[in-house]
This record gives C-alpha cells, structure tokens and sequence, in this order.
C-alpha cells in the first residue's frame, strides 16, 4: 500500500510512533562523526530534539498521556534515551561513525526480462575497536524477546556490507529499568551461511521469473489453495523443508 499505491494509514500504530521517534533521535546521536569526541554535546542535543514540538508532533509523543494517545508522556522517553546513552556510554566513546540511515541497493538477479534489486537502509554502521565493522539495527521494546539471528534482515544486510558482526541494539521500554533494559548481542553467521542463503535467494527469483515469462503462476494461483509462489527455505512448516531462516509469517 506504501510504496506501491503511494497510500498511508489514516491512523498509525503507535509502536511505529515510538520506535521512528527513537530511530531519530540515534540517528541524530550517532550521525555527526565530528561530534564523536564529545559525547555530552551530542547527547544534550539529541535531548534537545526529543523535546523539541516538531519531533514529537510527528510521531504524536505527548506531554501528557491523554485518552486519544496511549503513549507514554515525552519526558518518559526522553528520560529512557538518557539511561540508554549512560548505559552504553563507555562502548559508545570508542567506536568510529562509518554510516547512519545510509540506503543502498544491490542487483540480486537479472536477464533480459526482469531485474529483480534489494534495497536496505541499515540503521548503523560502524568500527568498534573489540569487534570491528559491524551493523548495529536499533529495536524498541515494551516486551523482552530476542530476534532469531538467521533471519532475513540479518542475512541482507551482510550480504552488501559484509562487516564483523551484526548487533541488535535493543532498548526496553518496559516501565522500570532492569538489566535487560540495554543489551547489544552481537552474532557472526558461520564459514558458507551467507553464500548459501544468496544461492537460495538467487534461485527462488530465478523460478519466480520463470512463472512470470511463463504465466504459470495464473494458473497456478487459480488451482492451488496455497497460491503460486515458489516455496524454498522461507516455507513456515516442515511439508516443504526445514525453515534455516526467519518465518515469513513472524518477519
């Protein structure tokens, strides 16, 4: 509906609120690399902007809960920001900006009939000196879970920046702050994982190109009741092989 149709929700869900609000306030945090030295100027300015009317009129993060908004107040979340920031303030002052927000797009597969190209927007890149280039994707949560790490994101994103490691940023929005508030688990997928996943990918759009050049998946679609897309490994049940990612139903 988005990027297709050009259409929009006429009401947003609030959990897309909060963590675009979050998302900008990093970006601002993390984004100016001249500005890494001085982690209590960045921080007083990204609070600044988490208070700022405009920001907080975008995403509907109010002063006051009311009973149009169920969000927490401002200040909760701007208070949230400081602990998170105090909490990762010793890691934070040694790593190197490399990229913040920074799209890319990359040719899966091509012939003479279809082109079929992978965009992404990692939330953050950078060199940290224990662990070296590694994506950072940054996760709100009013909730303690943990992202399966072989899933989709994780397996595109390494696939074009190819760093050290992958890490979760999760910041808990739960009312308390405990230790599960802040954590950055870190994950390195094993010698071959990447290569194979992009082999599957690559012949998953290979016969998904085929049924379009062919019009097969017409009839398929209007035969089969579980419609026409060629199942690989992001099938959700055993019947068409075991899942080695992320179910796409739980994406």
């Amino acid at each position: 509906y988005n990027y297709q149709l050009n259409l929009e929700p006429k009401h947003n869900n609030s959990a897309f609120h909060i963590g675009s609000y979050f998302h900008e306030l990093l970006a601002n945090y993390y984004g100016d690399p001249h500005k890494l030295s001085n982690q209590l100027l960045r921080l007083k300015e990204t609070i600044a902007l988490g208070r700022s009317e405009e920001l907080c009129a975008k995403y509907d993060i109010r002063e006051k809960p009311s009973k149009h908004s169920p969000l927490e107040p401002r200040d909760f979340y701007v208070k949230r920001f400081i602990d998170y920031a105090y909490a990762n303030w010793s890691e934070d002052e040694t790593m190197e900006t490399i990229a913040v927000e920074k799209g890319f797009s990359w040719i899966l597969y091509e012939d003479a009939q279809v082109r079929f190209i992978l965009e992404g927007k990692p939330d953050f890149v950078a060199r940290i000196p224990k662990w070296g280039i590694v994506i950072m994707d940054h996760k709100t949560q009013s909730r303690f879970y943990e992202k399966w790490e072989v899933n989709h994101q994780v397996m595109n994103y390494w696939s074009f920046v190819r760093p050290n490691y992958f890490v979760y940023n999760y910041i808990g929005l739960q009312k308390e702050v405990s230790k599960n508030s802040f954590h950055r688990p870190i994950y390195q997928p094993p010698p071959g994982l990447v290569e194979q996943w992009q082999d599957d990918v690559n012949s998953t759009f290979e016969e998904l190109a085929r049924y379009y050049a062919e019009g097969q998946y017409l009839k398929d679609f209007n035969t089969s009741p579980e419609g026409a897309y060629p199942r690989r490994r992001a099938a959700c049940t055993t019947q068409f092989g075991v899942c080695a990612n992320h179910k796409i139903c739980g994406a």
